[in-house]
This record gives C-alpha cells, sequence and structure tokens, in this order.
C-alpha cells in the first residue's frame, strides 16, 4: 500500500447524458481515480504467507480477492440502490505494449457526486478504501497525473475504436434449451478454477498490436422479479432433463438446473459483470478465442464442462459502448431483447467476479515469455484536479 501520492481525479459531468448506461440526472458529476498495479517479488510473497507453501499462499490470496470484491458491496449501498449516488464501479485494465513487449496492469474506480466537491470528496474515500482493501499480495501506485491516467486506463485505445472487431464483448455462452415442450434460455457462467488466467497473459503478451482487456464490475441489487425468473428457470431446465429423450439434451438441462440453483444460493452480494476487449488496430482472432475460453472453459461442479463463451460485435451501438467504457458504467441491451435477459447475463456472484478478476500470482520464475510492466519512482506527488465539461 502506497499513500505518500495522492490522486489524479477525473471528474465529468454526466448530466442530459442519453443512453442504456447512465440515465438522465440533474447534478450528477462522475469522479474516476486509478492506480498502477504491480506484484511484490515471489520470495516477499512467500515470507507473507499464513500456510505452508506457495499453494497456500495462492489460496490465501483468492480469499482476500473475494474479500476485497464483496467489500465494494458495503450494506449501505442497499439503502440506496435506487439512487445514482450509489454507483461505485471498478475495472481491471491489462494493456499489451507489443512495441516494449510488456504488460500493465491498471486498477479503474469511479463514483457519482452531486456537485464537483461531493464527487471529489466521494472519490477520494474510495481511493484510501481501496488502498486499505485490496490484497497486499500487491502494490498498488496512484496514479498522479492525467498523461499517465489516458494511457494506463486505455482511454486512447478505447477512443480509438470503431474499425471492424476493434471492440469485442466476451460474455458467458447463451443459448436456447429446446425439448418438445418447452423451450428456454440458458447461461453458461465465469469459470471457477485456481488458475491465474497465465494463458491469457501469454496471448496478450504475443499480441502484434496494441490490446486493452476491461473487466468492469459492479454492485447491484437482485429485484424480486428477478429472483422468481431464476427460480423459474432452474426449475424449467430440471423438467426438461426429466421429460426429454434425448441424451444430450437431459445432460445440457441438468447442468443448467444446477447453475441456476447455485446461481440464487450465491446472490447475496449480486454484480454486473461485463469483458471487453479493445485494439483500433483489431482483435487478433487467437487472443479473443484465449481470453474467452480461459475464463468460461473449466471443470464444472456439475460434472460437465462448460459449453464456451460468447463474443459480441457492437456494430451500431459502438459509440455508446465506448461510452460504458469511458464512464465505467455497464452497458445493458445493446442488442435489444428483454430487459430482465440483459440483466441476467451480466449478473454474476462474488466468486464469479473473483474467478475473472485474476491477477498473475506467479512462482519464482514468472510466466514464461511474460514481461510485466516494472514499478515506477516517477509520478507526481502532487493533488491535481481535471474537470471535463
Amino acid at each position: 500500500m502506497d499513500i505518500s501520492q495522492t490522486p489524479w481525479i477525473e471528474l465529468i459531468d454526466v448530466r442530459g447524458q442519453n443512453g442504456a448506461y447512465m440515465p438522465p440526472d440533474e447534478g450528477m458529476i462522475q469522479a474516476l481515480v486509478a492506480f498502477m498495479i504491480h506484484p511484490r517479488s515471489y520470495e516477499e510473497r512467500f515470507t507473507m504467507k499464513w500456510g505452508w507453501n506457495i499453494g497456500a499462499a495462492l489460496d490465501e490470496y483468492l480469499e482476500r480477492m473475494q474479500q476485497f470484491i464483496e467489500t465494494i458491496h458495503y450494506r449501505k449501498y442497499r439503502m440506496v440502490a435506487s439512487s445514482n449516488l450509489s454507483r461505485r464501479s471498478i475495472a481491471l485494465r491489462i494493456i499489451s505494449d507489443p512495441e516494449n513487449r510488456v504488460l500493465s496492469f491498471c486498477l479503474l474506480a469511479s463514483v457519482v457526486g452531486e456537485n464537483n466537491q461531493d464527487a471529489q470528496t466521494k472519490a477520494l474515500d474510495f481511493f484510501y478504501e481501496l488502498l486499505s482493501t485490496f490484497p497486499y499480495d500487491y502494490i498498488l501506485t496512484p496514479i498522479s497525473n492525467q498523461e499517465d491516467f489516458d494511457q494506463y486506463t486505455g482511454r486512447d485505445l478505447i477512443q480509438g475504436t470503431g474499425s471492424y472487431r476493434s471492440l469485442i464483448e466476451i460474455g458467458r455462452f447463451e443459448s436456447s434449451l429446446v425439448s418438445q415442450q418447452t423451450t428456454q434460455y440458458q447461461l453458461g457462467e465465469w469459470q471457477w478454477s485456481k488458475h491465474s488466467n497465465e494463458l491469457i497473459w501469454r496471448a496478450m503478451a504475443t499480441s502484434p498490436v496494441p490490446v486493452l482487456l476491461s473487466i468492469m464490475f459492479q454492485p447491484t441489487l437482485l429485484h424480486d422479479l428477478e429472483l422468481k425468473k431464476i427460480a423459474e428457470l432452474a426449475e424449467s431446465a430440471q423438467q426438461i432433463a426429466s421429460q426429454s429423450s434425448s441424451p444430450t439434451i437431459q445432460k445440457e438441462a441438468r447442468w443448467a438446473a444446477g447453475i441456476y440453483k447455485v446461481r440464487l444460493e450465491n446472490m447475496r452480494f449480486p454484480y454486473l459483470l461485463q469483458v471487453h476487449l479493445i485494439s483500433p488496430k483489431g482483435v487478433p482472432p487467437f487472443v479473443e478465442r484465449v481470453v474467452g475460453n480461459s475464463l468460461t472453459l473449466s471443470p464444472s461442479d456439475f460434472g460437465d464442462p462448460q459449453p464456451g463463451y460468447c463474443a459480441s460485435l457492437p456494430n451500431q451501438s459502438q459509440d455508446l459502448c465506448k461510452d460504458s467504457l469511458l464512464l465505467l458504467d455497464p452497458i445493458l441491451g445493446v442488442s435489444g431483447g428483454s430487459s430482465i435477459y440483459n440483466r441476467l447475463r451480466l449478473l454474476s456472484c462474488p466468486k464469479e467476479v473473483c474467478s475473472v478478476m485474476r491477477l498473475p500470482y506467479t512462482n519464482e520464475f514468472g510466466i514464461p515469455g511474460v514481461n510485466l510492466l516494472p514499478q515506477r519512482e516517477d509520478l507526481h506527488q502532487e493533488m491535481t484536479l481535471n474537470k471535463t465539461e
């Protein structure tokens, strides 16, 4: 934890913004702060472990990460959930730099206030909260000037999108579960394995063009209608499993029923979670495949393998998606469809968020072929305030 520096605070007046991502609200000012993330050395992490080996240290880190994610969903949020002033969002931004052959890791946080002063106060409070709760296996260094803020949050890459495959959303598997009597919505899950996504880091480090991986999550509440819908989906899938004469459909239906039941049990702290790949020169297909499969393909708790991922291109909604990424607000319903299903496709439990928001946790040899951006000592110490009209 580094509290010797104060952050650059980006203030954005979002009054009158149109779109699904930010409902208009008089007096809404958004504030963003960011940190560079640097893993502690293997020697340092190993001496801080509570268990007997590095495997136990990994378990301890994963517990700390899930606890950090759950603290973002603070209890007060439940009392003000209907207000835009309760909005708190987090994004992990990983950027590949093929010229220098390094990966950078950035934590971006957003709050909303009634005016500039209120937004700045909330941003500083959130800033210190993140410093004190983020897993101490990593060093957070505040980004304290606009140039570094724009570079490491990926703003330039996001604003440079517009061409084919320059912005891709990676989501869980979605399909229809069909039997002779019923057709219902089927949704996969984010993987829950312990691995630290080494394949993702290696694919991004190998990419011949700069690529930004954005993992964004925001606390939310489940409405009664949504809870009822998930319960209905679980029951319907179970009925399909018992009624269908197809072994394949029976297997898929049992898997889907198990997923929905677990989702009901683990939604005490629900989040809206979105994953994007961005590259102005076009996301290489192999990077998309590796990221999508790494985040969704793993042995399921129900005995069957995950069905995989879905990749979506925003097409005519690309400007809306760009604004969503810049404003750190999950976007719903870009492709149309029922509003309840638009939210269900993003709803994730803390365990799923933790499995997706994974950082490199290496042994003494690191990850072959992957170089992480070294920690810098030349960041400005002065508090600076920027307001974007």
